[in-house]
This record gives C-alpha cells, structure tokens and sequence, in this order.
C-alpha cells in the first residue's frame, strides 16, 4: 500500500521536485489509509539532507495545496495525514479494490513461498515490539532492493532500525534475546 502511494505522489507532475520529494519522504511512515505520520522535522532534514526551514516551508504548502492535513499531535510532535483523494490514480476506492484483490503469494504446498525458509515454531516466533523491528527490517530490505529514488532513505530507516533493534536485543534476558 505504501509503495501505492508513493507512485502516486510521483505521478503528480504539477508539483515542484522538493515538495514531491517531501511527500513520498512521509508516505514511508504513513498507514495504508495516510495517516499516522510523524517524523519530527529534525529527523527530516537530516534524512533527506535539507534545512528544517525548508521542511517547514514545503509541509505548510503541501497543506496549503490540500495534499496534506495536520492530524493531532503525538506527545509534541505534529501528526500529519496524506489526502488519498487527491492523489492521482489513488483513493479509498481504488485502495480497497487492491487490499481485496491481492492474491495470496504462491506457496510450495506446505504453506510457504519456495525458497523461504519454513516458519519458526510458535514458541520461537518474535513477539511484540521485537517482531516490528524485524518486520521493519524486513520491509526496508525489500524497498532497497527493489530501488528507487527513495532507497537511500530506506537505508538510513534500515541502520536506524538495526540500531533499535541491537539496543532491545541487549536489554532483553538470555533466553528472550534470540526469538
């Protein structure tokens, strides 16, 4: 869903190349249905290499265009949402019809994707915030793959979360650090 809208923000042709740049830079964090984005502008500005001054200047006319709405705060941070609707070739049409078309990946008959290793017994299985790191790291690894204008960015959220990840892993006991 995300690389969805991350398509879409580059088939706007209107827009100057930073604010696109911007945008796409925070459907990376949103939710499938745009919301849930909150990176804090120093986070931005490092990331993508550009003054905060900048960052404020295209996040005020990214809302000012009707691009983006301001959605609440998180703790101090500002909490934005990407408008589906007035992306080309997206909304919540066009969102559901894909969520509902998506087929089930192709396994080898024994639940699996040939090549994948099988799954971890349940027991050995990450759970809670362990289990989103490695989802993250997983997902990153696919986008860096994959390429794109916004690999460099998956590699900093990459390093980022590998980081977050070690930092739990040591603070976890021995016998909950390898699930």
């Amino acid at each position: 869903m995300i690389v969805d809208i991350i398509r879409s923000v580059y088939r706007i042709t209107d827009m100057k190349k930073t604010r696109r740049a911007i945008l796409a830079y925070l459907a990376i964090f949103a939710k499938s249905d745009g919301t849930g984005i909150r990176p804090g502008q120093e986070l931005m500005s490092q990331q993508l290499k550009m003054c905060e001054r900048t960052i404020r200047t295209h996040l005020a006319g990214l809302i000012e265009e009707g691009y983006l709405a301001e959605d609440g705060y998180f703790g101090h941070t500002k909490c934005y949402k990407i408008i589906l609707e007035k992306l080309p070739s997206m909304g919540v049409r066009t969102i559901l019809e894909k969520t509902e078309a998506a087929a089930p990946p192709a396994t080898n008959g024994n639940g699996h994707k040939p090549g994948d290793q099988p799954p971890l017994p349940a027991a050995d299985q990450p759970t809670g915030k362990r289990a989103v790191l490695v989802a993250l790291l997983t997902r990153c690894d696919e986008e860096i793959a994959a390429g794109g204008p916004l690999a460099g960015v998956w590699q900093a959220k990459k390093e980022d979360t590998q980081q977050r990840l070690d930092r739990l892993e040591r603070s976890l006991p021995n016998e909950y650090a390898a699930r």
